[in-house]
């Protein structure tokens, strides 16, 4: 290989190169960190999550990708013609002559890479569906365990998406291929277009798959509702219960139907049940999802906001109140006698002691003047109000802990890293 060959390609590795080597370091000083405190296990078990989950990711992604490129491989020599007047598809024939395997398995290791990558941040999510549990409660709307909310959707929301756009990108990948094979030459348009179409059973098929990830998404978005920010807080409002969810219930059969029209578009001339699945489908999703339910909101809704939204704020506060365990409370009468005098202030003065009187919004000042001990030190208010036992009895502090500002900090090696972190 010729010296400046290898130099461009030296020069393109060296940024992938570097990058490995920070990667690397930063890894191994985790490890460290982590193993100093003697949590290596938590660290191996992040670890080899993230790995796990990439690794069967990407194996999937590169089996879909070079699945669907196998029979595009298979069915494209049946439409090759004449193509001495395209000249894209001919300078391609020409460069991937005898080779078809080698790119074929390239472009489904290359995709199934970048696909597999988008798993590795999904760790957490991965180890809460594995350990996770029932919570014990349900939820009001769809009577749903709570637990299915916190451990379980989170993770087959992101494998359903991850799938529907895997299946997407697989169909333009093998649409762009059956262009590129001569496939949609016009002298072929016929045959690509007649009921025993190898090449329209494939993309039908690739479509129909598409369309049911798309149910599946559908039916899972019904459970997301409760996570929804269309009101003034997250919860499921009344435009939700009323047209949202009844619509994502008839978006999902309507996805299903799309699909059965894709298969069907196999057995029949031309791609008219195609084209009616793609536009039932579009409209369907602008019309149900959006233009109803904005349209409800504006005009049964916002009028009567305060009495239409009553149940959902009720299903609200009684949540928070469980989740901050505040679900028991119980009301006593307070029985207020007015009147101070000497005698109940004597026998107050305790309670008198241990009330705060500083105001901790105007302590900064005091603090970052006789506290800060060095001058890149500081403090940033307001400061907080706590309550400490001193020799028995309970006083009211101000606290605050200092903090560094590396702006002031001596700008030699030492300084900044080892003595001030």
């Amino acid at each position: 290989m010729p010296r400046y060959q290898l130099g461009i390609i030296a020069f393109l590795a060296l940024p992938t190169l570097l990058s490995l080597v920070d990667g690397v370091a930063n890894l191994q000083t985790d490890y460290w960190w982590f193993s100093a405190l003697d949590y290596t296990s938590v660290f191996t078990t992040v670890l080899f999550s993230k790995l796990f989950l990439m690794f069967v990711f990407a194996l999937l992604a590169a089996a879909i990708f070079y699945l669907t490129l196998y029979f595009e491989d298979r069915f494209a020599p049946a439409y090759h013609v004449d193509i001495a007047q395209d000249y894209l598809v001919e300078r391609f024939q020409e460069a991937v002559a005898g080779k078809k395997g080698v790119l074929r398995l390239a472009i489904a290791a290359g995709l199934g890479i970048v696909a597999g990558s988008r798993a590795f941040s999904q760790w957490e999510n991965w180890l809460l569906f594995r350990n996770g549990s029932t919570w014990g409660t349900k939820d009001p709307i769809l009577n749903t365990d709570v637990g299915f909310y916190v451990f379980e959707l989170p993770f087959i929301t992101f494998v359903n998406d991850w799938l529907f756009v895997v299946l997407l990108l697989a169909l333009l990948v093998t649409v762009g291929r059956y262009f590129l094979d001569g496939a949609f030459n016009p002298v072929m348009r016929r045959r690509v277009e007649s009921p025993s179409s190898s090449l329209k059973v494939h993309l039908s098929v690739l479509g129909a798959l598409v369309a049911l990830t798309r149910a599946v998404g559908y039916y899972l978005d019904r459970f997301e509702l409760l996570y929804s920010d269309n009101g003034g807080f997250r919860g499921v409002m009344t435009t939700d219960f009323t047209i949202n969810l009844p619509g994502l219930r008839l978006m999902v059969l309507i996805a299903l139907v799309c699909a059965v029209f894709l298969l069907i578009n196999t057995r029949r001339k031309g791609w008219g049940y195609a084209a009616i699945a793609i536009g039932l489908w579009g409209l369907s999703h602008v019309v149900i999802l959006g233009v109803f339910p904005s349209l409800y909101q504006r005009l049964r809704v916002d009028p009567v906001r305060t009495t239409a939204e009553v149940a959902y704020v009720e299903h609200n506060i009684a949540f928070t109140r469980d989740a901050f365990g505040l679900s028991d409370i119980s009301e006593t009468q307070l029985d207020y006698q007015p009147g101070l005098t000497q005698a109940n202030a004597d026998s107050a003065e305790a309670v008198f002691e241990s009330i705060p009187l500083v105001d901790p919004s105007r302590a900064d000042d005091e603090f970052n003047s006789n506290q800060t001990v060095r001058g890149f030190f500081g403090f940033e208010g307001p400061l907080d109000v706590d309550r400490y036992e001193i020799d028995g009895v309970s006083q009211p502090v101000v606290l605050g802990a200092r903090n560094i500002d590396f702006d002031g900090v001596p700008t030699n090696w030492e300084d900044q890293v080892i003595v001030n972190t």
